[in-house]
């Protein structure tokens, strides 16, 4: 079987089981999970990991989404510890300096881009009760996976004009425009498959803003990529590349999703 069948075979009803099945407590540890390995493929990629800098910076990361979770009122020591502690500890040993600077530059980035999505995933899946918090994690799910299945076979069709050559060659404004149609159009379902109709337009909304912060949040992890001349962040799954080239367009799905939610709860109420 196709490495990238058999990934997807395994991978999707794992995710459904960490959303429906697991308890809070586990889905949270999943996340820490995601956060470690995540940001390891992050500074791996880079050519930057150190012991001394990577794992203080990746235990204050998992700590961050625990407290976000757990204990709120901790979640903003825990970043202040890291933005004080991964400069330290860049300072320390002999290498050069230009490298301290990329190792500094590398990690600090990695932490502030995974710090606030990752964060939101437990947040998100329990909002605003457990039982609708899981349907809107599947709705963050779905959305960036139907436009990016969209946008590839309209693309493939249809697409002549080029999206973002120099970072991503292949992607073009017509399969950018067919997923963001697509995405669309699956939050109208999505309303009356899991709500009944209702939120019909917040579902719609949303979805529009999701898909487009999707394929955004594509484009920055290719631009990391890019950077690092990698072409894929990792190798956890084979075919597929790394947990952030999977989780790329999700972390910002679901912190649309969440905001928008927040948005609702406000004006709403």
């Amino acid at each position: 079987m196709n490495p990238r069948y058999l990934t997807a075979a395994v991978a999707i009803p794992a995710a459904l089981v960490l959303v429906f099945i697991a308890s809070p407590s586990v889905f949270l540890i999943a996340a820490m999970i995601f956060a470690f390995v995540a940001y390891s493929e992050f500074v791996t990629m880079n050519g930057v990991r150190h012991p001394i800098v990577f794992l203080p910076a990746a235990a204050l990361l998992m700590f961050s989404v625990y407290a976000y979770t757990a204990t709120p009122h901790f979640f903003i020591l825990h970043v202040i510890g890291a933005f004080l502690l991964i400069p330290i500890l860049t300072l320390l040993g002999n290498d050069d300096v230009m490298l301290k600077h990329r190792r500094l530059q590398v990690h600090l980035s990695g932490f502030l881009y995974l710090l606030i999505p990752l964060s939101l995933f437990p947040a998100l899946r329990d909002y605003p009760a457990p039982v609708e918090g899981k349907m809107w994690f599947l709705f963050a799910l779905v959305i960036p996976w139907v436009c990016d299945s969209a946008a590839y076979f309209a693309g493939r069709a249809f697409g002549k004009h080029l999206f973002a050559p120099q970072i991503s060659p292949k992607k073009t404004w017509e399969g950018a425009a067919a997923g963001l149609v697509a995405s669309t159009v699956a939050g109208g379902i999505f309303s009356y498959a899991a709500f009944e109709g209702n939120y019909l337009v917040f579902c719609l909304v949303t979805a529009a803003l999701a898909s487009t912060a999707g394929q955004l949040g594509d484009l920055i992890e290719s631009l990391f990529k890019r950077g690092a001349g990698a072409k894929d962040s990792g190798v956890l799954f084979p075919g597929h590349g790394g947990i952030l080239d999977r989780l790329d367009s999700v972390f910002y799905s679901v912190t649309v999703v969440y905001l928008a939610l927040k948005y609702m709860e406000y004006h709403v109420g």
